[in-house]
């Protein structure tokens, strides 16, 4: 679970009990995302974190361009976060940066992995939706209409 007050809490399946707490930098948005034993977070101080499943401990963090509003999408090799001022950044899952990619608008909602696809929804700018390809380039594109 995450809060707006940056706190990140797991829950014991099956058992109304905390299992650990950890505290961002600050507030957070998202909902997390699990994948390979890893919580992956980022929040408003534009941090963006591995936590280790079992204990809630850091596992690394990286300072991203501008904050993190929507959640991270899970890669074949790795995952994308969004930040507000419209870059796509590609992770490994030890944090090393793979590739980033500016979009022209502003990214409040969550990346979506569907296929071949990074599903990247856009705001504030001419194109609604944007479809990456695993480098980051584009594939295809939704317009608004006029």
């Amino acid at each position: 679970l995450s809060t707006i007050g940056g706190e990140i809490t797991a829950v014991r399946v099956g058992m109304p009990e905390i299992a650990w707490t950890f505290q961002c930098d600050g507030n957070v948005w998202a909902s997390p995302v699990i994948f390979d034993g890893k919580v992956y977070i980022g929040d408003l101080s534009n941090k963006f974190y591995a936590l280790d499943l079992q204990d809630g401990s850091l596992i690394w963090s990286v300072t991203l361009s501008a904050p993190n509003i929507g959640s991270a999408a899970i890669l074949e090799d790795g995952l994308a976060v969004a930040t507000e001022d419209g870059t796509v950044v590609a992770l490994t899952t030890n944090g090393d940066k793979v590739w980033t990619r500016s979009i022209d608008g502003e990214l409040y909602g969550s990346l979506v992995n569907y296929g071949e696809y990074l599903l990247v929804p856009a705001t504030r700018g001419e194109v609604l939706l944007y479809a990456l390809d695993a480098n980051g380039n584009d594939r295809w594109s939704l317009v608004a209409p006029k």
